[in-house]
C-alpha cells in the first residue's frame, strides 16, 4: 500500500471520528424523550457508573425537583400560598378587574411581528389595618403595595366594603369599651402622586349588632337592638335611601344577605339548638334551617343552597342543603361555615378545614380563640356536594377566616385567625 493511500485512509478514519463525534455531544445537549434530562457527553463516550435516571427514594435534602440549575440543586415548586401582608387585618374586598384589555405584547426585533398573549392580570385586594383604619391595596402576589388612605381610625376592628372597594364600613369599640361605633366612609383619591388618599363620611348609629353589604355592593344591611327587640335597616352605600326592612322580637342575631333576601341566623353555641330564617320583601320570616345545635350559615349569592354545621358538643360537620328539594348533603368536611365563600356563580365553595380537629365544644371554642384549626383548603361542588382538595397548606399554620373569590376565581383570599395576616391562595394548577 503506498503512502498516499495511506494517508487518504487516515483522514477518512479521522473525519468520520469527529462527525461521530459531534453527533453524539449534539444528541447529549438536548432534552431526552418525555422530557428526560439529556445524558451527558462524557456518559455517552463511557455509559459505565450513574446512569441519567434513578429509582428508590429520594435522598434526604432532596427536594426531588428539577435540575435546572446545572448545579445539582433541586429548583423547588412554585408555592400556591403567598402571604399579602403581615398587617393586622380588620377586612377587605377584592377589587373589579380592569374594564379595559391588556394590549398585546409585539416584540418588534423579532423576524416576523407576531402578538404575544398580554401577561395575565392580577387580582388586587384592598385591605384595612386593625388599629390603625389605614387602607392599603396590595396584588395576589403580595406585590406593589400602597397606602390607598391615610385617614386614622383609631381602634378599628372591623370593615366591610361596598361599591366596588369604594366604600368602606369601619367598625370599633368606643373609649367605654362596650358601645359599638360604625363609620361609613368614602375613599378619595389623592390630589397628587405623593400623598395618600383620604376617608371622608358619616358615623351610623351606635350600637349596630351586626352589619352586611348586598352583592352588587350598593346596599348596606345592619340590626339595632331596640327596647323591643331588633330593627332591620337598610341603605345605600352613599347614605340614601335608608328604610325599615323587619323588626324581630328577638335581638341574638347574626346577619347575611344574598339575593334572595336577608338571612338571618340564631347566635350559635355547641348546647343550644339554632335557627336560620330568610326574611322575606313583607318582612316575613321563612325558616331554612332549625333545632341543629352549633348552626352557623354562610348562604350562596343567588340564595339557593346554604352551608351550615352541626355539633355534637365535641365536634362539628359541614353540610351543604339545597334548598329546591330540601336536600341535605354531608360535606366530610370539619369546619364552619365562616370558613368557606361562595364564588360569583354560586356553583361552588371553597372552604378551608384541618384533617382533624381537637374535641371541644363548637363553635363556641373556636369564637373565643380556645382552639386553632390547622387547615388545607377544598373547593365544594354546589350540586353534587363533592369535595375536592384544593391545597394542603403547605406546611403553613392557617385557621382560615373571611374568605372570598375573586370575579374571575383565579384567587383564594383570606384572614389567618392566628395572626390576622392576609393571604392568597392560587387556584391555577401548582406550577414547577
Amino acid at each position: 500500500m503506498s503512502r498516499r493511500t495511506i494517508l487518504i485512509l487516515t483522514a477518512v478514519i479521522l473525519i468520520a471520528l469527529g462527525a461521530w463525534v459531534y453527533v453524539a455531544y449534539k444528541k447529549s445537549s438536548t432534552p431526552g424523550e418525555n422530557g428526560a434530562a439529556p445524558q451527558s457527553f462524557l456518559n455517552s463516550l463511557f455509559p459505565f457508573g450513574a446512569s441519567g435516571t434513578s429509582s428508590g427514594t429520594v435522598p434526604s435534602g432532596d427536594t426531588g425537583g428539577d435540575d435546572t440549575t446545572g448545579t445539582g440543586t433541586a429548583t423547588p415548586a412554585v408555592k400556591a400560598l403567598v402571604q399579602i401582608s403581615d398587617k393586622l387585618t380588620a377586612g377587605f374586598t377584592v377589587l373589579p378587574p380592569p374594564a379595559t384589555t391588556p394590549i398585546p405584547v409585539i416584540d418588534i426585533t423579532a423576524a416576523t411581528l407576531t402578538p404575544q398573549a398580554p401577561a395575565p392580570v392580577i387580582p388586587v385586594v384592598r385591605f384595612v389595618e386593625k388599629g390603625t383604619g389605614y387602607v392599603y391595596d396590595a396584588d395576589a402576589l403580595g406585590n406593589n403595595q400602597k397606602k390607598t388612605s391615610g385617614t386614622v381610625i383609631a381602634r378599628a376592628a372591623e370593615a366591610l366594603f361596598g361599591d366596588s372597594g369604594n366604600t368602606v364600613i369601619v367598625r370599633y369599640a368606643k373609649s367605654d369599651n362596650r358601645t359599638a361605633a360604625t363609620f361609613l366612609g368614602h375613599i378619595n383619591k389623592p390630589l397628587d402622586g405623593t400623598s395618600d388618599g383620604t376617608l371622608t363620611g358619616n358615623f351610623l348609629a351606635d350600637g349596630i349588632s351586626d352589619i352586611a353589604i348586598s352583592n352588587d355592593g350598593k346596599n348596606l344591611l345592619y340590626l339595632l337592638p331596640t327596647a323591643d327587640g331588633t330593627t332591620g335597616l337598610s341603605m345605600g352605600t352613599n347614605g340614601g335611601n335608608k328604610r325599615q326592612r323587619f323588626t324581630s322580637s328577638f335581638s341574638e342575631w347574626l346577619l347575611t344577605w344574598s339575593d334572595s333576601g336577608p338571612i338571618l341566623t340564631t347566635k350559635a353555641s355547641a348546647l343550644v339548638p339554632g335557627y336560620a330564617y330568610l326574611v322575606t320583601s313583607a318582612g316575613i320570616f321563612q325558616k331554612i334551617a332549625g333545632d341543629i345545635n352549633g348552626l352557623t350559615t354562610k348562604m350562596s349569592p343567588d340564595g339557593k343552597v346554604l352551608l351550615y354545621s352541626v355539633s355534637d358538643g365535641e365536634s362539628l360537620d359541614l353540610h351543604m342543603l339545597r334548598l329546591s328539594g330540601n336536600t341535605d348533603t354531608d360535606t366530610g368536611l370539619q369546619t364552619l361555615p365562616e370558613k368557606c365563600a361562595w364564588n360569583t356563580a354560586s356553583t361552588e365553595a371553597y372552604c378551608g378545614a384541618a384533617a382533624s380537629i381537637a374535641q371541644a365544644p363548637y363553635p363556641d371554642a373556636w369564637y373565643q380563640g380556645l382552639v386553632h384549626f390547622n387547615d388545607a383548603f377544598w373547593k365544594i361542588d354546589a350540586k353534587t356536594g363533592i369535595t375536592t382538595q384544593v391545597d394542603t397548606g403547605e406546611g403553613n399554620y392557617i385557621d382560615a377566616t373571611n374568605l372570598a373569590v375573586d370575579q374571575k376565581e383565579q384567587y383564594l383570599f383570606f384572614i389567618n385567625k392566628i395572626d390576622e395576616s392576609l393571604w392568597s391562595l392560587s387556584l391555577a394548577p401548582a406550577v414547577h
